[in-house]
């Protein structure tokens, strides 16, 4: 092919030989993890092709702004690489790691951690020790929920703590140890201010921070 894909995004023709020109019909949906804007200033990549190709951009935060989403994506990596001899289902500790974690691969990393326990584990569930030792330390922590103290390394700890529930309480004592701070309570909790003012909203926590600051 010699066409650029700059020519073939804009007339949309293939240059198949020297002599022949085939029209295509096509949508391109790209992706990447680079700034194109710094990239084009860098010289990294063609100015004319990301405008050709910046027609309907999408910004998706990274994973660790959005740790609501393992709630979804977990299950999927589990059934996308479990067989009926390999595990379904993942265990409260392992889960909590995977929540309090930052991910700086993103999606990509997240999945290969499934999978990788999944090769790991010989009966039905996914335990801490079958994650990455940097995610297992994460683990030795405690939730705070209400007045109570509740550790998942506790064996003598059965209460199964509703997900909603911790979360809200996370929120409010981000609140609180930041004075009202929004800044500094979504830098604490590692996530962007948008994601923060939609979690705080879903639990009725905006009216009760009527003193919040930048």
């Amino acid at each position: 092919m010699n066409s650029s894909p700059a020519t073939i995004i804009k007339v949309g023709l293939i240059n198949q030989s020297y002599a022949e020109n085939k029209s295509i019909s096509s949508r391109i949906i790209s992706a990447t993890n680079k700034n194109l804007k710094d990239e084009i200033e860098k010289k990294k990549f063609r100015e004319d092709l990301y405008y050709r190709i910046a027609v309907f951009p999408i910004h998706l935060p990274p994973l660790k702004e959005r740790r609501e989403d393992l709630l979804l994506l977990v299950p999927h990596f589990l059934k996308k690489y479990a067989t009926r001899k390999k595990p379904k289902n993942i265990s409260p500790k392992a889960m909590k790691a995977l929540m309090l974690y930052d991910w700086p691969g993103n999606v990509r990393e997240l999945e290969n951690v499934i999978h990788r326990a999944i090769v790991l584990v010989e009966g039905e569930t996914i335990e801490l020790g079958h994650l990455p030792s940097e995610l297992q330390n994460l683990a030795h922590t405690k939730i705070f929920t209400g007045n109570n103290a509740v550790s998942l390394e506790d064996p003598s700890s059965h209460k199964i703590i509703p997900f909603e529930e911790i979360e809200k309480e996370v929120l409010v004592h981000a609140l609180k140890a930041s004075g009202g701070n929004i800044s500094k309570a979504t830098r604490g909790l590692k996530i962007g201010r948008a994601t923060f003012y939609r979690k705080l909203k879903k639990y009725n926590l905006l009216d009760k921070n009527p003193k919040s600051t930048n």
